[in-house]
């Protein structure tokens, strides 16, 4: 079957290793917008989305439990923002939880069975409850490290589509050196 997207004037594009993503100047320059806001302030964001995106799962959910249940349309709307408020309040505590619980498990499974234990036995156990609470400890870090390296990948892909990669890769890791003298000279 011939290829006929050139004869109907359809941009196809290959991506190569070292060609940089096309995409248009708008969408460029948000993507460096965000990729900055990210960069700096991207464990704020993270924060934000999570907490206004649990309480408003729990909340619809909680809402439509009470129509069901017929509580009617006012009660269930009284019901779901009792809920949103307090799953908003909660909700970055228990993904703190479940990042870590998600991020011990294969550490563990690893370990555990590199020692020859049993998985139910006492010590195993013990293996897994320490390196859930170690890894709860370092999720805000591990955190601030995700969203500043979406930042920075972001950051990278927005401008290696307006200027040449080897200045956006230039401009990138300056990006990084600062926030690294961010986060030592003030803990931000």
């Amino acid at each position: 079957m011939p290829d006929n997207s050139r004869r109907l004037g359809l941009k196809v594009g290959v991506m190569h290793m070292g060609q940089p993503v096309e995409m248009g100047v708008l969408t460029a320059l948000f993507t460096v917008l965000y990729g900055l806001i990210l960069l700096v302030a991207g464990k704020l964001v993270l924060k934000v989305m999570i907490s206004i995106g649990g309480g408003l799962l729990g909340g619809y959910i909680a809402y439509l439990t009470m129509l069901r249940m017929g509580f009617g349309t006012l009660g269930s709307l009284a019901v779901f923002l009792l809920v949103f408020i307090i799953i908003s309040l909660v909700s970055w505590f228990l993904f703190k939880i479940v990042l870590s619980i998600l991020a011990a498990a294969p550490l563990w499974l690893i370990i555990a069975g590199g020692l020859g234990l049993s998985y139910s036995s006492l010590p195993a156990l013990l293996i897994l409850v320490i390196l859930v609470v170690l890894l709860y400890i370092i999720s805000e870090k591990l955190a601030s490290v995700a969203a500043s390296t979406a930042g920075l990948f972001m950051l990278y892909l927005g401008l290696s589509s307006l200027v040449n990669p080897l200045v956006a890769l230039t401009v990138t890791v300056i990006a990084l050196l600062l926030r690294i003298y961010l986060y030592v000279a003030f803990k931000w």
